[in-house]
């Protein structure tokens, strides 16, 4: 009987320090956190580690934030599944007043794309740690008889898709953001970066990077105000090593199978086309050159989507005629002198109507496009602003109806069961509204002439 009521009174005294930080006063106070730099335990393979200082706290700012609202109000189906499998192995529905009581303010998720071995990490107080220990089991079954494993390493509560071995963790020191906010820190082979995203009206990103391959960055490429994605610099290389990393494990998710398998379905129909030979060859040779490599649209009305690959390369004349042979353009392909908006330029056919190398000289260098009617576009919208060397820009509603385009494409095949007309009208629509919600995501890399670092700032959310 005693024993049953000390639980009692640890557990009720627990419950008002959790609901503390979600009533109105205390949510005023300044959040106090008195080390500049937090030791969590991680998966020792780990490329992807993301830092909370206090997630109930951003997931509570989050449920009212324009982007949380959208996701709730749109993909409500898929959130509701998370919450069910929460439901399944722990027998109450999460809330941040929930997790802040049983599992605490701190938290880590760690990913590793090699093993595709995933772990939440989280540091409960030392009533819940004593309360966990008794009630959670080893091992929890959720749907499809997967399991997560659960395990505690000194005052840190581990969940994972794994079993944890001694030699499965390695500690990781976390710079703590603000209360809004997190710290991501990711580690590749020639990348590592560090960035810091804050909650606001518009969300707010900071950080700074370090690489092992070296760009130009007196550089000044044009910047592709209109296009719905452009990319240059060490970005380039950093988001192409992650993509590459993590394609499997994105194109293997059940749970998502209808939205991924259009591009599934597309990357086989075009491949050995000369579409995926100079796409992948125009990409190779912006990363190599520093350039720019930017999504600006499809390719005329053809019955399968072609998208529109621009960008811009710093090369001189003599290395131009280089391309030819780095994109294996035969040597009898006509070469078309035009000119575009007072530029110089070329037009060389790679397949037909659909597929041809345009060309005009610009800034040291030559912007290239894929379609000769979207050229004369993509050069009248071209910002007169100096870019920086290295700048991310993703106009997320423009990818919503394009990647709507191939979704579209994929479902007249009847190619697979995944895919019917009821997707076009009630799946897809949902995720393109969310993405409109996000707005536009820019990220740009400045060289700090105090401490010599690559620093990076950027932004996501609706223009002004």
């Amino acid at each position: 009987m005693r024993k049953v009521i000390t639980i009692l009174l640890v557990v009720l005294i627990g419950g008002i320090i959790g609901i503390l930080p979600f009533t109105p006063i205390w949510r005023k106070l300044p959040f106090s956190n008195n080390f500049n730099i937090q030791q969590f335990p991680v998966i020792t393979n780990s490329e992807i580690n993301i830092y909370f200082p206090d997630f109930p706290f951003l997931w509570n700012e989050l449920s009212t934030h324009p982007i949380g609202v959208s996701a709730y109000n749109n993909l409500y189906k898929y959130i509701y599944n998370v919450e069910l499998i929460f439901r399944k192995c722990f027998g109450i529905r999460p809330t941040p007043i929930r997790w802040d009581f049983w599992l605490g303010r701190e938290a880590v998720l760690s990913y590793s794309s090699d093993s595709g071995h995933w772990a939440v990490i989280t540091k409960p107080r030392v009533y819940s740690c004593f309360i966990l220990s008794k009630l959670l089991e080893e091992e929890l079954k959720f749907l499809d008889d997967k399991k997560i494993y659960i395990s505690f390493n000194e005052s840190y509560l581990i969940f994972s898709n794994f079993k944890l071995g001694p030699d499965d963790l390695r500690y990781c020191s976390f710079s703590s953001p603000e209360r809004e906010g997190c710290s991501v820190n990711i580690a590749l082979d020639d990348y590592s970066v560090v960035l810091y995203p804050t909650l606001r009206e518009v969300i707010e990103i900071e950080g700074r990077l370090e690489s092992n391959n070296k760009y130009n960055a007196s550089l000044r490429p044009p910047y592709f105000s209109n296009s719905i994605l452009s990319i240059s610099g060490e970005l380039l290389g950093l988001v192409k090593e992650i993509s590459l990393r993590n394609y499997r494990c994105i194109m293997e998710g059940n749970k998502t199978k209808s939205l991924t398998l259009p591009l599934e379905l597309y990357l086989n129909t075009i491949k050995g086309s000369p579409v995926e030979r100079l796409g992948w060859k125009l990409l190779g040779l912006a990363i190599s050159q520093g350039g720019i490599i930017a999504i600006a649209g499809l390719s005329g009305d053809y019955s399968t989507p072609i998208p529109v690959i621009a960008g811009w390369l710093p090369l001189s004349e003599d290395e131009l005629q280089k391309i030819r042979e780095v994109l294996d353009i035969p040597e009898y392909s006509a070469v078309h002198n035009v000119v575009w908006s007072n530029l110089e330029g070329y037009i060389i056919p790679i397949w037909g109507r659909a597929y041809q190398l345009c060309l005009a000289r610009y800034r040291n260098g030559f912007i290239f496009c894929s379609d000769e009617s979207t050229m004369n576009t993509l050069i009248n919208s071209l910002d007169e602003q100096d870019a920086f060397s290295s700048y991310l820009s993703i106009d997320f509603p423009s990818l919503a109806k394009f990647y709507g385009r191939f979704f579209r494409w994929a479902v007249s095949l009847e190619a697979s069961p995944f895919l019917s007309e009821r997707d076009v009208s009630e799946l897809y629509p949902s995720w393109e509204k969310f993405f409109e919600s996000l707005g536009t995501l820019e990220i740009k890399i400045f060289e700090d002439v105090n401490s010599n670092k690559m620093l990076i700032q950027g932004k996501l959310g609706n223009r002004k």
